[in-house]
């Protein structure tokens, strides 16, 4: 089991120096809009870390929409090849494809062709990600933020329908409770599951004050992970603050991972 962070490249320092086993960073630094001369000074500069960026997120921008009247899903070329390109160059190994503004389906358009435009995309996607030795993960999203795949078993239909190995399923526990959905719905996805997202946890030492986070809702993470435990889930979990809890990643940042590690072994005795 690894255990990663969601951070950008400015806090790598503090993940590496609080001991997880990958960070997650952002497709933004990779795109066909950073030129050249910048990527190769980001790869010089990742090669300072031990930790290494195994798994990206924020895949597609909102200003690239893979579905809706007048998409044209051959424009995606480029960005997938030189997104993906880099990614796998980097040392990356999974790409969270979330991106709620991207595959938003436009009101009053066809849900079967939004979801047959996602379906090519997907396989223009892992054409891409099976050259660079990468997964696409399908993250479910809360329909506050999206109007489609809001659920484990969307994603799992999904990734079904587009049949490829480079395509499988991610579970995040911020998308599951915000959607009242049961830690059990990863079940069904056996060993598509090929990635979790796992918010903050309460865990004592967090910084103060702590009314800011009064609205937050609690997360089932012991249940969660027991559930994980009990498919034999081996691959990556990263830790992702969408809650704005952390206030000292450098303090902090060893405290949830001491926390989910005491929790994961205690689970695998």
């Amino acid at each position: 089991m690894k255990f990663g962070i969601c951070v950008y490249v400015e806090d790598i320092p503090s993940a590496e120096r609080a001991g997880y086993d990958y960070v997650e960073l952002t497709v933004t630094n990779v795109v066909p809009e950073v030129d050249e001369s910048q990527f190769r000074a980001l790869k010089s500069r990742l090669r300072g870390f031990n930790v290494r960026p195994e798994a990206w997120r924020r895949f597609l921008p909102s200003s690239r929409p893979v579905v809706g009247p007048g998409v044209d899903l051959n424009q995606m070329t480029e960005y997938l090849k030189t997104t993906l390109g880099r990614i796998g160059e980097l040392g990356g190994r999974v790409v969270v494809f979330g991106s709620p503004g991207a595959r938003k389906i436009p009101e009053g358009f066809s849900r079967e062709t939004a979801r047959n435009q996602m379906i090519q995309f997907l396989h223009m996607a892992a054409d891409r990600a099976g050259q660079n030795g990468i997964t696409i993960v399908i993250e479910p999203i809360l329909k506050r933020n999206c109007n489609a795949l809001n659920s484990v078993h969307d994603a799992i239909s999904l990734a079904k329908a587009v049949n490829r190995r480079e395509v499988k399923v991610l579970a995040d526990l911020f998308h599951m409770t915000s959607e009242n959905e049961s830690v059990e719905a990863v079940r069904e996805a056996g060993e598509d599951l090929q990635h979790v997202h796992l918010p903050v946890p309460n865990v004592p030492g967090l910084s103060e004050p702590r009314e800011v986070f009064e609205n937050i809702p609690h997360y089932p993470i012991d249940s969660f992970l027991a559930q994980l435990n009990s498919l034999h889930y081996r691959h990556r979990i990263s830790v992702e603050d969408l809650d704005r809890k952390f206030m000292n990643l450098e303090r902090e940042g060893p405290l949830v991972l001491a926390y989910l590690k005491e929790i994961w072994n205690r689970l695998s005795q």
